[in-house]
């Protein structure tokens, strides 16, 4: 049986693109078949180019902030540590997925497309198919496992 995995990706706060990207890297990487799925802020940050950026989304869509605002520790640990560590570009990480063992596969929901006001050419340019639901449900589903991020 070939292992595959469907990623459901909608965020696009770096560490939820860096989870995701670094499975899709792991996963082609043992041979697996990886199906990236991309919504909303995710996909829109993909095309404008922003994923690298580790202090994307408004301070008030962050989860753990107290009242004031404040960032609790666990947080500016996290950027602490993406900020010194020697990452490379999660652009980098994802062409680096397309040379594994396995396949990668990045998706555009049509739908994210039209609401969020993109481009279809410019989005057909940097994935390599846009698709509705019904069509990542049937490849989801034909998947050995899921991850929604």
């Amino acid at each position: 049986m070939n292992t595959s995995i469907a990623i459901f990706l909608h965020d696009h706060r770096y560490d939820r693109l860096y989870q995701a990207v670094s499975i899709s890297l792991a996963a082609t990487s043992m041979g697996w078949s990886c199906h990236l799925f991309m919504f909303y802020q995710a996909l829109a940050s993909y095309i404008d180019g922003t994923w690298d950026d580790i202090r994307a989304g408004d301070r008030a869509e962050r989860p753990g902030q107290d009242a004031l605002g404040s960032e609790p520790g666990w947080m500016t640990a996290l950027r602490k540590g993406f900020d010194t560590s020697n990452i490379p570009s999660l652009y980098e990480m994802l062409e680096r997925s397309r040379s594994g063992e396995g396949e990668l596969k990045v998706y555009g929901c049509s739908a994210s497309v039209k609401l969020l006001g993109l481009n279809l050419d410019d989005v057909r340019k940097r994935v390599d198919e846009v698709v509705g639901l019904p069509t990542m449900l049937a490849i989801a589903g034909n998947a050995t496992h899921a991850l929604y991020i």
